[in-house]
Parts: C-alpha cells; structure tokens; sequence
C-alpha cells in the first residue's frame, strides 16, 4: 500500500472525523479563506509533521477550507515556501537568524486572525520609521534588561 493510500485510510479513522467535525463546528461550517459555506468543505493541516497521526494535531493547525481553496492552498505550498524563505535570504538573514525567528513564532500566541497579523506584519516591514522606532525600543528594552541584570548579580 503506498503511503498516499495508507494516509486516506487514516482519514476514515472515527479519531479523525472527530477532530474533523470539531474544525468544522470551530469555523461554523465556513471556508476559512473564500467564506463559502455552500460548497463541500475539507479540513487542512497547516503543516505536517513525520509520525504525527492527522488526528494528533492541535486544532489551531487545523482549518476548515472548501474544495477549490484547499487545491490552491495545495498546489501553491510549494512556491509559497520557497519564495518565503528566498525572501527572508534576500533581507540579508543567514540561518541561524532564521532559526531564531523559528524559536520565536513557536511561542508565539497570535492576538488576531492570521489575515489580521499577516498584513500588521507587511505594514510594519514596509513603514521604515515604524520599524525604526520599534529598533529603538528593541534596544531600550535590552539596556534595561542588562542593567536589571547587573544590579542583581551586583
């Protein structure tokens, strides 16, 4: 049995329709993308991890899609990855920066929807007095927090 094969079959795992029909609900039955409600609807794994059961992802990596969003979402992966981390290369990051972004979206708790912060985050790239002034309290935040530091170990 192929691997693609073996993955369907674990779609018919009632683990799975469970998660499932919990994404569902989540999302009110509503494409996450389009806002379609009529057409039939599939949930999508933001990502894959190896020797994860699709039943053992958290629910916030789950997404209720319809059928011509989660084919796009598919099919654009791929480009998307790549042109994300060509972008990130081309900033002037090497990969032990990239790994501290990594660290840091790991902890991070998104305060609103993904669309929301996805064009908060454009805005503050492209606004350089915005990303200047969020440098400076960067580095004022730093210098206390060394400071704090000296004063304690004393």
């Amino acid at each position: 049995m192929s691997k693609q094969s073996e993955y369907y079959e674990k779609l018919k795992d009632p683990r799975w329709q469970k998660k499932r029909l919990e994404v569902f609900q989540r999302d009110e039955f509503t494409c996450q993308s389009c806002l379609d409600g009529e057409n039939t609807l599939t949930v999508h794994h933001r990502y894959y991890d190896k020797n994860v059961e699709p039943w053992d992802y958290p629910l916030k990596s789950l997404v209720t899609l319809c059928e011509s969003c989660h084919q796009m979402e598919y099919e654009d992966q791929y480009e998307i990855d790549k042109q994300l981390v060509r972008a990130v290369r081309a900033a002037g990051f090497l990969n032990s920066d990239i790994e501290r972004i990594i660290e840091g979206l790991k902890g991070f708790k998104m305060p609103h929807a993904p669309e929301v912060t996805a064009t908060m985050l454009e805005w503050m790239l492209t606004n350089k007095g915005l990303l200047g002034h969020l440098m400076d309290l960067f580095f004022e935040d730093l210098a206390r927090e060394m400071k704090e530091k000296q004063v304690k170990n004393g």
